[in-house]
């Protein structure tokens, strides 16, 4: 059953009173969702205080009034992307996981390779010299 729409439900896309009330019951349950876990997430923390005594929570960094934001609007996609090939962390070790996996394959190659031992020993014997009667 569809109902009136309500004016400017949205402004994107027009909504019956029915989806609108949803929607609402769902934001509504979400606020008190979050509501919740913080009133538990101040429980906890009292018992883990009453635990290990008081707690001391790191400030969170702050930048300095003298920051200035690199200007970005000069870059193309291209540049991103070559930057980000050369600095990413998690690009350079899945480059040196790979070069090291290179590397394993080559030495499990030549494993199976013939190989040539080389042996050798120095020695000097010296025999006393004497006089034994026979």
């Amino acid at each position: 059953m569809r109902t009136t729409p309500m004016p400017a439900a949205l402004d994107l896309a027009e909504l019956d009173l029915t989806e609108l009330e949803d929607a609402r019951v769902k934001y509504d349950q979400a606020l008190a969702d979050q509501a919740m876990a913080e009133s538990e997430q101040g429980i906890k923390l009292a018992a883990l205080e009453q635990i290990v005594g008081p707690l001391v929570l790191p400030a969170l960094p702050v930048l300095p009034e003298q920051f200035t934001l690199p200007d970005l609007h000069g870059d193309t996609l291209e540049q991103w992307l070559r930057q980000a090939e050369v600095s990413s962390p998690l690009i350079l070790a899945a480059q040196r996981a790979l070069d090291a996996a290179d590397k394993e394959v080559s030495k499990q190659r030549a494993g199976h390779e013939p190989t040539v031992d080389l042996v050798a020993s120095y020695g000097k014997f010296v025999q006393g010299a004497g006089l034994s009667g026979g």
